[in-house]
């Protein structure tokens, strides 16, 4: 096998190892986005029961007030609950991210050897080139010198 088949065998590979690093990072993007959604929804619904828990605490009837420190409790404890989903959630968010940015580490480097490898190789094929112009001008030189 010839210097420039083995070049051409290894850029294809690196080109298709770097087209499986795209997908994968493309996939884990899709899941991050999906996660980051689920983070959005999350912060509203709490949000939301924070919103409410001060409105309704704020009840200044008599016949609400033996309820009123038991619905707290029990917003405070979805409140909480929502905190731990969040947590959860950023953290996963956070891996994600990271797997992500490793996967576009990883197809830029196989893109950048690629690239070297083909510049490499359009370099190798000038110098071919020249070093049969300089035979046929010299196979020209020497007819007619001879001639």
């Amino acid at each position: 096998m010839s210097t420039r088949q083995t070049a051409a065998r290894r850029i294809r590979a690196l080109d298709l190892l770097e087209r499986v690093k795209r997908h994968e990072m493309e996939d884990e993007l899709r899941e991050l986005a999906r996660i980051n959604g689920k983070i959005a929804e999350t912060r509203a619904q709490r949000e939301e029961l924070d919103r409410r828990l001060r409105e309704e605490t704020r009840s200044r009837d008599l016949e609400v007030a033996p309820y009123i420190a038991g619905f707290a409790r029990a917003m405070r404890e979805q409140i909480a609950g929502l905190d731990g989903q969040l947590e959860k959630l950023a953290a996963e968010s956070r891996t994600l991210d990271d797997f992500v940015r490793e996967r576009y580490r990883e197809a830029r480097t196989y893109a950048s050897v690629a690239d070297r490898l083909r510049q490499e190789a359009r370099q190798e094929a000038a110098r071919r080139e020249a070093k049969d112009l300089d035979e046929i001008a010299l196979t020209l030189w020497q007819r007619a010198s001879a001639g």
